[in-house]
């Protein structure tokens, strides 16, 4: 987790180039906190489970769709249609066919997967957003998290070690942010 961060002018400037990144799109306010949960523990536990599990399934479906339609496709040109049919063969056009069968195909597959065999999924996933409803009051308290780390260097540290981080070395602030 040691990412080599882009010296900031100030903390101020982080805060409102993320916030107006996330204030864009729900799912991203979310997703923020759902990433940092183990520094803001917003999210309970239980929740987290779900949510890992359902994006692990969300996954495999979308992989296994792409993988077994790459195998179909070879299956079905090499064994099925080579052996039982005369097919015509195109030298010029073989690169464009190939690419046609084997990438082509399970793409498509892939989006049908993604729009028609995922739904319940995917609405899962909007349902912990409107459960969880995070807005500017809660970005403003998670950055004063941040912040406070921030202030005396030891931000870095407190990602890594989330709600295990030794409070006692960091002093109490004000935030003008929040109330």
């Amino acid at each position: 987790m040691n990412q080599k961060r882009k010296p900031l002018a100030s903390f101020d400037e982080f805060r409102q180039i993320y916030f107006e990144q996330l204030a864009e799109d729900k799912s991203q306010m979310f997703n923020f906190f759902l990433q940092n949960n183990h520094v803001f523990q917003f999210i309970n536990q239980e929740d987290v489970d779900q949510i890992v599990a359902r994006q692990s399934l969300y996954m495999k479906r979308l992989g296994y769709t792409y993988l077994l339609t790459m195998v179909g496709t070879f299956v079905v040109d090499r064994f099925v249609l080579e052996r039982h049919f005369k097919i015509q063969k195109y030298p010029k056009y073989r690169l464009g066919i190939n690419l046609l069968k084997y990438v082509g195909y399970p793409l498509i597959t892939y989006q049908l997967m993604k729009s028609y065999g995922c739904g319940d999924i995917e609405k899962f996933f909007v349902d912990q957003s409107e459960k969880y409803n995070f807005g500017y009051h809660h970005y403003n308290k998670g950055m004063d998290i941040l912040e406070r780390a921030y202030r005396v260097n030891k931000m870095d540290e407190l990602i890594e070690l989330g709600q295990e981080f030794d409070w006692s070395n960091v002093p109490e602030f004000k935030s003008k942010y929040s109330d």
